[in-house]
């Protein structure tokens, strides 16, 4: 029976996609630096967990059980959106690159835009920065449209 009150590791997840993409507990195992007792026992784990058996095991590879194929579309779903999440969270704590424009009419450009884009690279380092330089008639239709890579909306 399931149990509803632990739920699988996430190392657990990857190990089972990595056996299933090399086709074999040993080979998954070597792919992930891990010995195939190991691996082996993960797996055991996992179908004692869902009371179900995932793989069949065979000499020359594994192959998906009907309920191994639902795990496996489930587990590549959860680390997707787990990468995705760490992702989100990167960009919260300043360590995502990433992409910035400036646009700017000529006369803000002469007098305090260097330094503006100056100070912002020295707070986050990593940003790729591109200015852009157009009357502020031309950057109306790029706001409006959530953003460019010209001025002209182009």
């Amino acid at each position: 029976m399931m149990n509803t009150f632990s739920l699988p590791k996430t190392q657990h997840l990857i190990v089972f996609q990595e056996v299933i993409r090399s086709g074999s507990i040993g080979a998954g195992a070597k792919a992930l630096g891990l010995t195939q007792p190991a691996v082996s026992k993960i797996i055991g784990d996992m179908e004692s967990y869902f009371g179900s058996e995932l793989i069949v095991r065979r000499n020359t590879g594994v192959s998906l059980t009907e309920a191994g194929q639902v795990f496996l579309n489930w587990s590549e779903a959860i680390t997707r959106e787990m990468k995705n999440m760490v992702n989100e969270m990167n960009a919260l704590t300043n360590s995502a690159v990433v992409d910035v424009s400036f646009g700017f009419p000529s006369l803000v450009g002469f007098t305090f835009m260097s330094e503006m884009v100056h100070q912002f690279k020295m707070t986050f380092p990593k940003a790729r920065v591109s200015m852009y330089e157009a009357q502020l008639s031309a950057f109306l239709p790029a706001i409006r449209d959530g953003a460019s890579t010209s001025p002209s909306g182009r």
